[in-house]
């Protein structure tokens, strides 16, 4: 699967060097690879420079610092280090690789693009390379040419869902029956089921199977025929696809990205009960999620994981015109013991008698706001067209677009990033004062 691939993928390629770098015996090495298991990056990197310092010329040594540079997001050492290296090997494919990588991390897509270029130039069957390549373009919002470059991918990947792109080709889906399936994690699901209402349109039945977690929630699309968990066998069906394919299936760009916001709704009885137990607050109503999955962002490069202490809303609490609701579940639910609850209003209850999200959905309809971190909460808000505000690390997802504040896949979304990595203070300085500017 193309996208829940891009993290694993990534982290192997960035690494695979590193683990022959340097002589296992060697005391300082050693020293170096404890330092990264434990996550002690800076401590790795001053050994490092020691290590360089005594020996200038092991270029095997500048591989280890660029690692450690590109996981905290050290932009110009990290650069420095893998142009070294290029300097004596310009055609190093792992040097390319990991130069690309970080450059793309920092929203400079246009250098990373042409390492890419250079490595696949060099290095025509590396498929690793036109993946990259293919985020790159994405990340700097040329849609055309990142699906042609992930073409390959998805070949290769079983993606690339041969029989729907010829129906969307020669203009025959209508009367076909079209199973669509997940790929990667709720957000991703929320946020590509709205090709389902693209095939709809077109004259298609659709089946969807998704997470059983969506299910309560997409149940009220009326653009679904059959809704099923993703555990369950599909139904009979013409052509299949996953969710995660169908942008580059349809060839969509910036312009042209489906957006029938809202195309998921919350269940009216519920939207009416949430509206009669807030109507005492008349103040503006902020909903918080500050945590992704914890599993999930373990996975992720420090400088690409997504939770925010939710300690940093704390100055929002204090505002006199907010109330601050958490629509947070599960991870993260532990920071809440330090939180001052007088401002912040949590609900133990949320969603667990209507079923996953279902109470969520309703709640952020009687929301002014939702300020979330890169996780389901900011897909769902977006797709119900309320306006969110997407807090992202210093290194962010492909989807949200390089050097961007706005999304072309939620016309109501308002970005605020990381302008230097693990740098919550600066967003949430962004985020007091537009607040303040926005509602008082």
């Amino acid at each position: 699967m193309f996208w829940k691939k891009i993290i694993t993928l990534t982290l192997l390629m960035l690494s695979a060097v590193r683990l022959h770098a340097i002589d296992s015996h060697d005391a300082q090495s050693e020293l170096v690879h404890i330092l990264f298991n434990q996550e002690k990056y800076m401590q790795a990197i001053d050994v490092l420079h020691t290590m360089i310092a005594a020996n200038p010329h092991n270029l095997k040594l500048y591989f280890e610092l660029g690692y450690a540079c590109t996981l905290i997001g050290n932009v110009d050492e990290g650069i420095a280090a893998y142009q070294h290296i290029l300097k004596r090997l310009p055609h190093h494919t792992q040097a390319l690789y990991n130069l690309g990588y970080i450059y793309k991390m920092c929203g400079r897509c246009d250098e990373a693009i042409a390492c890419y270029k250079r490595l696949i130039a060099d290095h025509p069957d590396y498929d690793n390379a036109y993946f990259a390549l293919s985020r790159a373009y994405l990340r700097k919002g040329d849609f055309a040419a990142g699906w042609q470059a992930a073409e390959r991918h998805f070949k290769k990947s079983g993606t690339y869902a041969e029989d729907v792109r010829s129906l969307v080709r020669t203009g025959t889906l209508r009367g076909k029956t079209i199973a669509l399936v997940p790929e990667g994690g709720l957000g991703d699901t929320v946020q590509c089921i709205r090709y389902a209402h693209v095939l709809k349109n077109h004259g298609a039945t659709i089946i969807a199977a998704v997470q059983k977690e969506l299910i309560p929630l997409l149940s009220r699309c009326t653009y679904i025929d059959t809704l099923i968990s993703s555990d369950d066998e599909l139904p009979a069906h013409d052509a299949h696809a996953t969710l995660m394919s169908m942008p580059a299936i349809m060839h969509d760009d910036e312009q042209t990205l489906p957006t029938p916001i809202p195309y998921i709704n919350a269940n009216p009885e519920l939207v009416a009960a949430w509206a009669a137990t807030l109507a005492h607050d008349t103040r503006i109503r902020v909903g918080i999620c500050w945590q992704a999955s914890s599993a999930h962002d373990a996975s992720r490069p420090p400088v690409a994981r997504r939770g925010i202490p939710l300690k940093y809303f704390f100055a929002l609490a204090d505002m006199p015109t907010i109330s601050l609701y958490s629509l947070q579940k599960y991870d993260g639910m532990e920071q809440c013991a330090d939180a001052p609850t007088t401002r912040i209003i949590f609900n133990d209850n949320l969603d667990t008698l209507h079923g996953p999200f279902m109470d969520t959905a309703a709640i952020i309809c009687n929301l002014d706001l939702v300020i979330t971190v890169d996780t389901a909460i900011a897909h769902i808000a977006g797709a119900l067209g309320k306006s969110v505000w997407l807090l992202l690390p210093f290194e962010a997802d492909w989807r949200w677009l390089a050097n961007r504040t706005d999304s072309p896949w939620y016309p109501t979304m308002h970005i605020f990033q990381q302008p230097h990595p693990f740098d919550w203070d600066s967003v949430m300085h962004e985020v007091t004062t537009a607040l303040q500017e926005h509602f008082t």
